[in-house]
């Protein structure tokens, strides 16, 4: 039988182990650095967080209408942007957001302007205009 003292000890030690973990939940809480999220640092997080009051690349939003009628899956539209995007020595974050219509409508954000919307058969158009504006940014001090 276990007793009451072992109950303790136990969970004294567990307190002790997730402290760390409580502390930094609290401090990105606090603050909002995502470098202190504990087992949260992607580099999708950290590319779409703000570094110095800008953006650090693109970010391609989705609208993915529910009652949207095509072939395409969200994980073919999103392999066919990666794979066109990637070719840019430029950061980009895929984000899909679902709403109630029927279309779906693509957007490019570049340092909070959106470029779009574009229709699923003619996103490539849009990528030029993303990267254009990307392109006149000021460039990040180190």
């Amino acid at each position: 039988m276990v007793k009451p003292r072992n109950n303790l000890f136990f969970a004294g030690v567990i307190l002790l182990l997730s402290m760390p973990t409580v502390a930094s939940v609290a401090y990105f809480k606090i603050t909002g650095d995502p470098t202190f999220r504990p087992l949260g640092i992607t580099v999708a997080s950290l590319t779409e967080n703000l570094v110095g009051g800008t953006s650090r690349g693109i970010t391609v939003r989705i609208e993915w209408g529910e009652s949207s009628n095509t072939s395409n899956s969200k994980e073919q539209v999103r392999l066919a942007l990666e794979k066109a995007m990637s070719v840019y020595p430029i950061d980009f974050l895929i984000r899909f957001e679902n709403t109630s219509s029927a279309a779906i409508e693509i957007f490019f954000v570049v340092d909070g302007a959106k470029i779009g919307p574009y229709q699923l058969q003619d996103v490539s158009s849009g990528i030029p205009a993303a990267l254009a504006a990307f392109s006149m940014k000021p460039p990040e001090e180190s």
